[in-house]
């Protein structure tokens, strides 16, 4: 079941163990995420369109690895993208 996250962004929740989960997010063209920190490594995997995390531009299939104490700056879309994430929920 795909369920609001934020503006914007649809989430599916697809495992889940305390605070970690596997999950699938959906967002929209123009849509944004302010800074946030990991309480877990946190695995990205796009699926479809693109998203910048910091200044990296991720397209379909690239990886991300975004160590347990890190922080991404700012996450945004033009296009819109779909991806999968391991981490905190």
């Amino acid at each position: 079941e795909w369920l609001d996250f934020a503006p914007g962004i649809r989430r599916r929740l697809m495992w889940q163990r305390g605070r970690e989960a596997a999950m699938l997010y959906r967002s929209a063209p123009g849509v944004s995420v302010p800074r946030h920190g990991h309480g877990h490594d946190e695995e990205c995997l796009m699926l479809d369109g693109e998203l910048f995390l910091d200044e990296v531009l991720l397209r379909a299939l690239d990886y991300q690895l975004a160590p347990a104490g890190s922080e991404h700056g700012g996450v945004f879309t033009d296009t819109g993208a779909v991806l999968y994430a391991h981490g905190d929920v």
